[in-house]
């Protein structure tokens, strides 16, 4: 078994808690890459959110955000596929998270639209460096067919709530996940990491058995499943754990560079 493409999701795998990639983890992308192995990076944040971090891979080669729904090129960023969400369909979700409380973030492109600041807001430009345009009649206004919508809530009750009110208007229609626990993420039918990925390897002209994703999170489990070899972290949920062919160790023990150095560097 060769490995020639290696997608890997980025918080709480990539990134240690610190949101660091560290040395380890580094050096066993850079062996691999020696190799010949490509590497790319698959995360449901948005590119001005991903692109440091691709940047410290240096890497080129397209890259999957918005869980699927943006790839693109890292240095010339240039549009590889872009799914977008109907203007219709985005109102209706935008109006479903006003009248049930719940905080929702619109996305067109690199650009990030909210209806008001709060700790959710900040919290998040805190973690990804992007700042948030506030447009209080958000919904009435929108004049374009989002990237991504996002509702966040602290209150994980009240969102398993929701998403039930979610998934009962757009279920089978358009994609529904979980990213993190908080953050539950509505985009386009084909805006899965599986999806992204097959198209990637089709243009790299890469073989889906010589592929291998390595993720933690509930939306990393089709592209597990896509991939020839899936790799769970240690620290990621059961439910992943199940879905994938070999568990790893977390992302603060460099689970990464274990899972490279298993499958690539000693089978080589």
């Amino acid at each position: 078994m060769t490995i020639r493409l290696v997608a890997l999701d980025l918080d709480h795998t990539l990134l240690n808690n610190k949101r660091e990639i560290s040395r380890e983890d580094l050096e066993a992308i850079n062996r691999a890459r020696a190799q010949g192995v490509v590497f790319t990076i698959a995360t449901g944040r948005m590119f001005a959110a991903t692109k440091t971090f691709g940047e410290k891979l240096n890497i080129d080669v397209p890259i999957i955000t918005y869980q699927g729904s943006l790839i693109k090129r890292l240095i010339s960023e240039e549009e590889i596929r872009h799914l977008r969400i109907p203007n219709e369909i985005a109102k209706q979700g935008i109006r479903l998270a006003k009248d049930n409380d719940v905080f929702v973030n619109v996305y067109n492109g690199d650009d990030l639209y909210v209806f008001y600041e709060n700790d959710l807001i900040k919290r998040y430009r805190e973690v990804n460096g992007v700042h948030a345009i506030v447009d209080e009649d958000l919904c009435d206004k929108l004049n374009f067919n989002p990237t991504k919508i996002v509702f966040v809530e602290d209150d994980l009750g009240k969102l398993d709530g929701f998403q039930k009110i979610i998934e009962t208007e757009f279920s089978n229609l358009y994609d529904i996940t979980r990213s993190l626990p908080h953050l539950l993420e509505l985009g386009h039918i084909d805006a899965t990491k599986s999806n992204a990925l097959s198209y990637i390897a089709n243009i790299l002209n890469i073989k889906q058995s010589e592929t291998m994703a390595i993720g933690d999170g509930l939306n990393d489990i089709d592209m597990l499943h896509w991939a020839n070899v899936g790799v769970a972290m240690g620290n990621a949920l059961d439910a992943v754990k199940k879905s994938a062919d070999w568990v790893t160790d977390d992302n603060n023990s460099s689970g990464v560079a274990k899972a490279i150095e298993k499958f690539i560097l000693k089978a080589q």
